[in-house]
């Protein structure tokens, strides 16, 4: 998929609060809701640079998760799509994803990045990396170059990301989560950001059981 949103082309077609539907064999795999798009036929190319909101849905064709951005694009060629700016996907499951850009791969149905990403379970677990690979429904996925911090309040700052973990912060090379149990609830940030305030104290750190975890001097 090309990496940027750039194009000197003229689109042979816009269309403005609408939805595009992304399907395998007549199954639906997500609904993509755009503020504005512009299509580049002979490209194979839709951009959407309005803000965009992707609804996943399993193979079962249950609703699995939301993601939201201030822009993004769809390959039409293989309906891979791309989000930037300000990515949040939350999961049915209770995993809350943050990161500045994303990809939905549909042949392989998994959602990936190359870059910075923290990850906020429903139990208060915080967990800060670079590079991430997992399913849509966010239920089995893995983080790269893992620098977070497990605790029951979850931290939802963003300025970490420039600085090195703390001394209660956890360090790995990778760190892959089991499949999770559903929570019954959508995570909700604000109510997280709430807790935080509120709650202290340790908590495990999803698969850290297969990982070889270390703690920070």
């Amino acid at each position: 998929m090309n990496g940027t949103q750039e194009t000197d082309s003229i689109p042979d077609q816009q269309m403005w609060n609408s939805t595009v539907v992304v399907t395998t064999r007549g199954r639906l795999d997500a609904r993509v809701k755009y503020g504005h798009m512009a299509r580049f036929s002979e490209k194979k190319m839709a951009l959407f640079d309005d803000g965009i909101m992707v609804d996943f849905y399993n193979e079962n064709g249950e609703h699995a998760s939301t993601l939201t951005a201030d822009r993004g694009q769809l390959d039409e060629e293989d309906n891979d799509v791309k989000a930037m700016g300000n990515v949040i996907v939350r999961s049915d499951s209770g995993v809350t994803l943050f990161t500045e850009e994303i990809s939905y791969l549909q042949q392989q149905d998994r959602i990936v990045s190359q870059v910075d990403v923290k990850i906020a379970t429903s139990n208060g677990d915080t967990l800060y990396g670079v590079g991430f690979e997992s399913d849509p429904q966010l239920k089995a996925w893995s983080i790269q170059r893992v620098f977070g911090r497990a605790h029951k309040g979850v931290d939802l700052s963003t300025d970490r990301w420039q600085r090195g973990p703390a001394a209660d912060s956890l360090t790995a090379d990778s760190l892959t989560a089991e499949p999770a149990v559903p929570s019954g609830a959508p995570f909700s940030a604000n109510a997280a950001a709430r807790a935080a305030d509120a709650a202290d104290g340790a908590a495990a750190v999803p698969g850290a059981g297969n990982s070889d975890v270390e703690p920070v001097p």
